[in-house]
């Protein structure tokens, strides 16, 4: 466990250390500046040619595809087989990368075999893909209670946002207690949204992840098992000192916190105790 947190310890502060002032329009204390800089770097997003990001600017269908083909480790590819969608056509810019996405069954098109590319994606539609995308967990809304604004949230989506919040995958700024989940995302929620995601990758169902990428996560999780079972204190059963496996539940910097700071954790696995 030592070595995980370390790992991530480490990931968050080469984020950090990314200068995201050498984006035009966001300052180093904007408030997903970190998350930008970090989707900038590992080519999740990309600036534009002005070297603005327009953190503000709200993004299409196609646009959010392709960031989280690239936030799941794959990379731009020629493509053979043709996209059945009706408002689809290899003229446009996304054309490969939609059709790698259906491909490994990422994000899905209309019933009535249209994809729309250039419709504004909600935070809820992100939530439901993250939640298709990822390993099951325990079905608990009561998570949901924490937020305002819970009775928002589309009836289709109500699990699905309960899933990504246990995951720590959401966003939910300005207001700590709302979700806005009925919200068009745009670039800034979608960089911290991912950047979250690059950091539980161990979350996501492997079938969803680029075999370069796949292969790189199953290497640490096995390293991290190795060494929990070397550890006499790692069980299910809940005693004094026992070790287990979390994710951090929200962005959490260790030189910018102080010791009475609280910071929230989601356990992995289901936790049961006899005490």
């Amino acid at each position: 466990m030592k070595k995980f947190l370390s790992v991530l310890f480490a990931i968050f502060l080469m984020a950090s250390s990314v200068d995201a002032a050498t984006v035009t329009d966001v300052k180093t204390n904007y408030w997903a500046a970190k998350e930008i800089a970090a989707c900038i770097r590992d080519g999740i997003i990309r600036i534009y040619a002005d070297g603005s990001f327009r953190p503000e600017t709200l993004v299409k269908r196609a646009e959010f595809n392709t960031m989280l083909l690239r936030a799941l480790g794959h990379k731009p590819t020629e493509v053979d087989v043709a996209v059945k969608f009706s408002d689809m056509n290899n003229k446009h810019w996304a054309y490969n990368d939609i059709l790698k996405s259906q491909q490994i069954g990422l994000l899905y098109g209309y019933p009535d075999g249209t994809f729309r590319p250039d419709n504004l994606i909600t935070k809820t539609e992100v939530a439901s893909i993250l939640s298709h995308i990822t390993k099951e967990l325990a079905d608990d809304v009561t998570i949901l209670e924490q937020f305002t604004d819970k009775d928002k949230i589309p009836f289709w989506g109500v699990h699905q946002y309960a899933k990504t919040i246990e995951l720590g995958m959401y966003v939910n700024y300005p207001k700590a207690d709302e979700l806005l989940p009925n919200k068009k995302l745009n670039r800034a929620e979608a960089a911290v949204i991912l950047h979250k995601l690059r950091m539980a990758l161990g979350s996501v169902q492997d079938k969803y992840l680029s075999q370069e990428l796949s292969g790189a996560v199953k290497k640490e999780t096995k390293k991290d098992e190795d060494e929990l079972d070397d550890n006499s204190n790692f069980r299910k059963i809940v005693l004094s000192s026992n070790v287990m496996r979390a994710t951090f539940n929200e962005d959490f910097i260790y030189d910018l916190d102080e010791t009475s700071n609280i910071v929230k954790f989601v356990v992995v696995n289901d936790v049961y105790t006899e005490q």
